[in-house]
């Protein structure tokens, strides 16, 4: 099964205020100036995606490895995007203040579930799990099941991550992925599995 490789680059000038707008906040550089500890959490997150940048699942097939730039930071799309996914998640947006030690927590909390990840199908179900989850939260809508469903799961991979078919041992990477505690299995009432991700 042929797993898209792109990569993005991301310029680490620009990766903090991509993170901050793709969360859904708008920090200005007043509110920036408030938040007495943005230097030491930019670096923290900055630290964090370099991380991802040279974990195993984010390298090539055929064993080179990504080449560290100085000014740029170098990720698989689909971790990006899971990095995004997670953010919104994890983030609140009521109060800007402190948003970088959040940001810096978010992301590392993030990176540390992503590096634990070895196989590409095994990150496109997380982030099929992130990106239900996600859009369910965006909804607004008070829902009795905020989780992913299997078929859910089973939907966004063909739909949204183009796979052309869902691996037919599904449920045993759910399972795995529950057991190394990458995503947690929720039951409720009796009806189940729903899967989330435990950033």
């Amino acid at each position: 099964m042929a797993i898209s490789t792109d990569y993005v680059e991301i310029d680490q000038a620009q990766v903090l205020e991509c993170l901050i707008r793709g969360a859904g906040f708008h920090i200005t550089e007043k509110k920036a100036a408030l938040d007495t500890d943005a230097e030491k959490w930019s670096q923290e997150t900055l630290t964090a995606l370099r991380t991802l940048e040279q974990a195993s699942i984010n390298q090539p097939d055929g064993g080179l490895r990504v080449l560290v730039g100085d000014t740029h930071i170098k990720l698989r799309g689909s971790i990006w995007e899971l990095v995004q996914l997670g953010l919104e998640l994890t983030l609140e947006h009521e109060d800007p203040t402190g948003m970088f030690l959040a940001l810096g927590k978010a992301v590392r909390g993030i990176s540390d579930k992503i590096t634990r990840i070895k196989d590409p199908i095994q990150l496109l179900v997380v982030k099929a799990i992130a990106s239900v989850t996600s859009a369910k939260k965006r909804s607004g809508v008070i829902l009795a099941v905020p989780e992913a469903s299997v078929a859910e799961i089973h939907s966004n991979l063909v739909d949204k991550q183009s796979l052309p078919a869902v691996p037919t041992n599904l449920l045993e990477i759910l399972a795995s992925l529950a057991g190394q505690e990458i995503i947690s299995e929720i039951y409720h009432e009796g009806r189940g599995p729903y899967y989330a991700v435990t950033f």
